[in-house]
């Protein structure tokens, strides 16, 4: 668990994601799955992927800092996560 890994007690994680403690303590036992923005929340607090988070696929955590652009050869009609991509 990334929290314990950091050695931070729920109430400093809590209140940095805007949360009570016994929401965090239920979504880490697995009693409460966290809404899109508390997910949010807590992979920026951690520095990790939410998809990380939800998963738990060791990918590398990727801080918006070094986040690179990749240029996608044209295409129309692609989707990615729900989001339709066409090429005008």
């Amino acid at each position: 668990m990334l929290r314990k890994q950091r050695k931070v007690v729920q109430a400093v994680v809590a209140e940095a994601v805007g949360i009570e403690r016994p929401s965090l303590s239920m979504i880490e036992t697995g009693g409460d799955m966290p809404g899109r923005a508390t997910l949010a929340a807590l992979a920026r607090y951690f520095g990790v992927t939410m998809d990380y988070l939800e998963t738990g696929a060791s990918r590398p955590s990727v801080s918006p800092l070094e986040q690179t652009h990749t240029t996608l050869p044209a295409a129309s009609g692609v989707t990615i996560t729900g989001i339709e991509i066409t090429h005008h």
